[in-house]
């Protein structure tokens, strides 16, 4: 008997399907209602959507190209569009590139420009160890909805003792996580401290200061504005200062 062996094949038609990048609110990102993913070395919360691609809509708070670091010549800072007020919290978040973005460029934007960004979340690895959240964007990921140069950004005031307590056995002072975390981005005020240590090195200067409960902040220049070659007068230590404002910058393991 002669048998005919029937071979039935079964093709898999391939399914396109677009890939939907989500719309993500910057304060999911950072942790909305203390949400963080698994601390994985001990050093504070990670962010959520670590190293997923996202896209957040956010109100630029300073403008673009003022800033320097090594090997990052474009980074600015957010506020998530849906924020009521500047210390809403977990809404802010940095957004860095190492070259100019497209189809625009972040730093031809200016405070209250509202932008969308398409990006990577990513720990910017600061001094030592990886501590602030940022976006990185995709090419042709980075957008302008509209423009309108807003007033200068309003001061979130902020106590010293929110952020960072004494200092360690490093002298570095103690991050707060708890109560300081959800500052991470945001542009605030600190009152009343005094200056405890001074450092100009590379032509920029950083100073450390507390407040009256021994609570420690450092100050750093991130913003060529702490330059001595532009003016800048380095404090001394034990001068106070009434009021300093800046942007916090998260650093885990060093406050």
């Amino acid at each position: 008997m002669k048998l005919q062996f029937t071979v039935w094949a079964i093709i898999l038609m391939p399914l396109f399907a677009k890939v939907q990048i989500p719309f993500v609110q910057v304060q999911n990102i950072q942790g909305w209602a203390g949400q963080f993913l698994p601390d994985s070395c001990n050093d504070g919360p990670n962010p959520l959507y670590l190293n997923d691609t996202v896209k957040i809509r956010a109100v630029v708070i300073k403008h673009g190209g003022l800033n320097e670091t090594s090997g990052q010549t474009r980074w600015i800072w957010v506020r998530d569009a849906s924020a009521s007020s500047p210390s809403t919290p977990f809404a802010n978040i940095s957004v860095r590139s190492g070259a100019a973005t497209t189809p625009q460029d972040i730093n031809t934007f200016v405070a209250g420009d509202t932008i969308e960004v398409v990006g990577i979340v990513q720990e910017f690895a600061g001094r030592g160890a990886a501590g602030e959240t940022q976006i990185s964007p995709i090419p042709n990921g980075v957008s302008l909805i509209s423009f309108e140069a807003g007033p200068a950004p309003q001061a979130a005031l902020v106590s010293v003792g929110e952020l960072n307590g004494p200092l360690n056995a490093s002298n570095q002072p103690t991050s707060r996580i708890t109560s300081g975390e959800k500052y991470e981005g945001i542009f605030v005020e600190i009152q009343n401290v005094t200056v405890t240590a001074v450092s100009v090195s590379g032509g920029r200067c950083n100073f450390l200061v507390k407040d009256a409960n021994e609570n420690y902040i450092r100050i750093y220049d991130r913003f060529k504005t702490q330059r001595p070659a532009n003016g800048f007068v380095p404090p001394n230590v034990g001068d106070q200062f009434t009021s300093i404002r800046g942007i916090i910058e998260g650093q885990k393991n060093s406050g």
